[in-house]
């Protein structure tokens, strides 16, 4: 019997880990992506109550189907 469970998770397109993940995902057969949002993270560093550095980033957010014999 195959069983079809939906999944999320978010990818940071910095780390490689999850970059690898990704690709894992999408060359997967019994994976298909739903929907694909890209969002951009924000990291702001404070010093003594002055801002001193802003990192960007860019996230994925995915969902996806995944089907299970």
């Amino acid at each position: 019997m195959i069983t079809t469970v939906k999944r999320f998770r978010l990818f940071r397109t910095d780390d490689p880990a999850d970059m690898e993940r990704y690709d894992e995902l999408i060359n997967n057969p019994l994976c298909a992506i739903t929907e694909k949002l890209m969002e951009k993270e924000v990291d702001k560093i404070y010093e003594e109550g002055q801002l001193r550095e802003t990192r960007e980033r860019i996230c994925w957010l995915v969902h996806w189907k995944e089907r299970q014999l």
